[in-house]
C-alpha cells in the first residue's frame, strides 16, 4: 500500500471517528433539551365585587339623579348610591360626570367641557348649589362601603334677589311648562379602580 493510501485510510477513519462523536453529542443533547417540563407553579387571583346600590336596586356604573323641582327656600334634596367592596382587594372609589341637565339646557362633558369644568359650573353658576360627593375614598376590602351623594339646596335669600328673581322665574316657567320633567337630571359615571 502506498503512503497516500494510508493517509487517506487514516483521514477516513478519523473522520468519522469525529462524526460519531458529534452526532451522538448532538442526539444526546436534543434529548437533554427536548425533554417536557412541568411546573407547579400556583397563583391566587384576587376576588374583584364592586356593587352599586340605590335603595333595593343594583345599579351598573352609570348613575342618573333627578330632582323634580327646585324652588328659593326648598328643602335641601339628597339622592345617594352605596358601593360596596366585596372584593379582597381596597378599591378606591370616583366619579365623572357625563352630562347635566339644568331648566332643560344640556351640558355633556366632552373635549371642550371636562368633567371638573361641568362640576365647577354647577357649583358656582347658579343661586341653588348642586354638589357631588363621595364619603370615602378608599374602599376596604370584604365589605367596605362608601355612598356617591348629590345634593342640591336652594336657600331662601341668597344675597342676590336679582338672581333669584331671575331663576326662581325660570324654574317655575319650566315646571309650568313641562310638568313631567325633572328641573335637574345628573349624569356620572362612577368608579372603582384597585387600589393596591
Amino acid at each position: 500500500m502506498s503512503i497516500v493510501g494510508k493517509v487517506f485510510k487514516k483521514s477516513k477513519l478519523g473522520g468519522l471517528l469525529i462524526l460519531a462523536v458529534l452526532l451522538s453529542g448532538n442526539v444526546f443533547a436534543w434529548f437533554i433539551y427536548s425533554t417536557r417540563v412541568d411546573s407547579s407553579i400556583t397563583a391566587h387571583i384576587r376576588a374583584w365585587d364592586i356593587e352599586f346600590v340605590a335603595g333595593n336596586t343594583q345599579l351598573s356604573q352609570e348613575v342618573t339623579f333627578e330632582v323634580n323641582e327646585i324652588y328659593p327656600g326648598m328643602v335641601t334634596h339628597t339622592d345617594s348610591i352605596t358601593a360596596t367592596n366585596n372584593g379582597e382587594g381596597s378599591a378606591m372609589l370616583d366619579f365623572e360626570l357625563v352630562s347635566a341637565s339644568i331648566l332643560g339646557t344640556t351640558y355633556i362633558v366632552t373635549s371642550d367641557l371636562t368633567s371638573d369644568q361641568l362640576l365647577t359650573r354647577l357649583q358656582t353658576q347658579y343661586p341653588f348649589v348642586i354638589n357631588l360627593f363621595t364619603s370615602a375614598d378608599t374602599l376596604n376590602a370584604n365589605g367596605g362601603s362608601g355612598t356617591f351623594s348629590l345634593s342640591v339646596s336652594w336657600p331662601y335669600e341668597s344675597g342676590d334677589d336679582v338672581t333669584d328673581t331671575y331663576w326662581g322665574n325660570a324654574a317655575y316657567e319650566f315646571s309650568d311648562l313641562n310638568p313631567s320633567a325633572s328641573s335637574i337630571t345628573i349624569v356620572a359615571l362612577v368608579t372603582a379602580i384597585q387600589s393596591e
